[in-house]
């Protein structure tokens, strides 16, 4: 059962002060914060992870490096740097991050119901590291690669490859454009 509680925030991002489980804030279409940590190395690559099958939404699918929820109390920098960690151990100084975008997304599915109402600040973090180094968090992910970016985009923009990914091309496709222009390509 998940216990993890979020700050509520109003429709233009600022806290309420009130503080709810996050399946509830799910359940009731509650505006909360949200984390998206894009991890890019010096050649171009992108990592991705490959969500774990026993997850509630979008089980198998490939998504981008990292990401989860503000917990309540959490600034989205820590929430960063701890999703980064607990999901793929990779361990970085709060300087390293850099903030790309502030988004505020809507996603109502009805199996699994989810009502999702999340401001989501992206973040993103050059990487050199190795895959095989990386200690995966079971629960969450399956698998993680190194994809070069242009092959990314060509998946999602591909109707029947972006089947394998979660369902959310606008999304990647903005913060693709935004890695690039940070690469200098």
């Amino acid at each position: 059962m998940d216990l993890e509680k979020v700050d509520v925030l109003d429709n233009h991002g600022k806290l309420t002060g009130e503080i709810m489980l996050k399946t509830e804030a799910h359940k009731k279409g509650v505006w909360h914060r949200a984390v998206h940590i894009w991890v890019y190395n010096s050649k171009g690559e992108l990592l991705l992870q490959k969500r774990a099958k026993k997850k509630k939404y979008y089980p198998g699918l490939w998504d981008i490096s990292a990401a989860g929820h503000v917990s309540a109390g959490q600034s989205y920098q820590e929430a960063a740097q701890r999703e980064l960690f607990e999901e793929l151990g990779i361990m970085c100084h709060a300087k390293a991050l850099k903030p790309i975008k502030l988004w505020k997304l809507k996603q109502d599915l009805s199996k699994p119901f989810l009502k999702n109402r999340e401001f989501v600040k992206g973040y993103s973090l050059r990487w050199d590291g190795n895959v095989a180094s990386l200690r995966l968090q079971e629960e969450e992910v399956e698998q993680a690669k190194l994809m070069p970016i242009d092959d990314f985009e060509s998946n999602i923009m591909n109707d029947e490859k972006s089947l394998t990914y979660v369902p959310q091309r606008k999304y990647y496709l903005e913060g693709i454009a935004l890695l690039k222009k940070e690469m200098g390509r």
